[in-house]
């Protein structure tokens, strides 16, 4: 303890604030040991845990293994994390001698990325890692106290700096804190809840800036207890009667795409949206259908791409060109603003409908918002089997003889 007093202090007396000499000491716990126990000077610092906690029986199991694959969800990640902020240290070092310099997207902005259960410590990293490239603050960034009423304090004072708080939501309801009857989950998504309904009040007025509500739910739900339960059942109902909450469950990757694209490319997603409106109240359109085709059948569609535009809607199309990254990009956000989707059935085979049928069904966890009014699948020459479709609403649209306009219009008509 000694050694860590005498090196803030020299650092403090190098012109280095206390609050970034801190910073420079990591705190690894073989054990845990209550606050109580801690030294006041590292209380409050983020811990890197070389054990777990089971959630039943309460035994400490300290990690003692390196090189399995159970090691590698346990003491790797700790380690990964250790390594990972202490080279952040290190390039806020350079960056602050003008030697490095840093992406300027996130700066200055700070995202609450909530504390979660053990099950989802991995994919908790995962996502803090990507916000912390673009130069997003994370908090919390130190320890939560135990007692109640300076957790909640601070829980608040956090989400009071940050534009955005995301929950991960797994197969187990979390740590309760002693002198509560809930967990720390639970007690960070209601004063988030609390912050996001402040700030839609007062967005009325100009006086806060935007707070939105991010909740990720696993894919893998299962097996969970009847608390878990109702937390998560909860959540569904408070989130339906919010603006600024979403709730998605998507694999983790999707997930990040989504917080990417929320974040980072907000600016431009709101310049695209303003040109949607302009250009909607200029030709009075109908709605957007977004028409899915294979470039196979580029010219089998020309003559109906022709029909529906004549028909005053706008229409998009998948992009072809590109990398594989800008052409899924398109798809997304074409996903995201259609009001009709159709799917045609040229040359390509069943097992491309089907994909692009469940991409339908994907995309409010892409982050859509708006009602669907009707999706169609055109059915041509390979067409056997339409149970598929019809199973998820999709209405279909004979296309084997000659086509006929009349089935189409039927769809259409239900966007205006």
């Amino acid at each position: 303890m000694d050694d860590i007093l005498y090196f803030t202090d020299a650092l403090t007396n190098a012109s280095v604030s206390a609050q970034d000499a801190k910073k420079r000491v990591f705190k690894v716990v073989k054990y845990p040991v209550s606050p109580e126990n801690e030294p006041s000077k590292i209380r409050e610092q983020l811990a890197y845990n070389l054990f777990n906690v089971n959630t039943e029986n309460g035994f400490v199991n300290e990690f003692r293994d390196f090189f399995s694959a159970e090691a590698e969800n346990n003491y790797w990640i700790q380690m990964v994390n250790l390594a990972y902020d202490m080279q952040e240290v290190l390039d806020n070092i350079k960056e602050t001698e003008g030697r490095k310099e840093k992406s300027t997207i996130g700066v200055g902005k700070h995202i609450y990325l909530a504390e979660t259960s053990n099950d989802l410590i991995l994919q908790r990293n995962i996502i803090k890692r990507e916000l912390q490239k673009y130069g997003y603050k994370i908090l919390p960034d130190r320890n939560l106290p135990s007692n109640m009423l300076e957790m909640e304090s601070i829980i608040k004072k956090d989400l009071e700096n940050c534009q955005m708080s995301i929950h991960l939501i797994g197969n187990t309801y979390g740590d309760v804190p002693k002198g509560s009857d809930i967990s720390v989950l639970e007690i960070q998504n209601k004063f988030a809840a609390e912050r996001s309904h402040l700030s839609a009040f007062l967005q009325k007025t100009n006086d806060d800036p935007a707070f939105s509500r991010l909740i990720w739910l696993t894919p893998d739900l299962n097996a969970i207890n009847d608390k878990q339960y109702n937390f998560i059942e909860n959540l569904k109902k408070d989130i339906e009667s919010e603006d600024t909450a979403e709730m998605v469950q998507t694999p983790i990757e999707d997930f990040k795409s989504i917080i990417r694209r929320q974040l980072i490319e907000d600016v431009h997603t709101h310049d695209r949206n303003i040109k949607f409106k302009a250009d909607q109240s200029r030709r009075q359109i109908n709605g957007q259908v977004y028409f899915i085709y294979d470039k196979v059948d580029r010219n089998a569609v020309e003559p109906i791409l022709e029909y529906i535009k004549n028909k005053e809607f706008d229409v998009s199309t998948p992009l072809f060109e590109g990398n594989l990254l800008d052409i899924q990009k398109q798809h997304i956000e074409n996903l995201k603003m259609f009001d009709i989707a159709i799917v045609y059935q040229g040359f390509v085979s069943e097992q491309w409908v089907k994909m692009k049928i469940l991409d339908l069904l994907k995309a409010p966890g892409y982050g859509r918002k708006k009602p669907i009014f009707a999706k169609a699948l055109i059915a041509g020459r390979g067409a056997k089997n339409y149970d598929f479709a019809e199973s998820f609403d999709v209405e279909i649209i004979d296309n084997t003889l000659d086509f006929s306009s009349d089935d189409l219009d039927l769809v259409l008509s239900q966007a205006t």
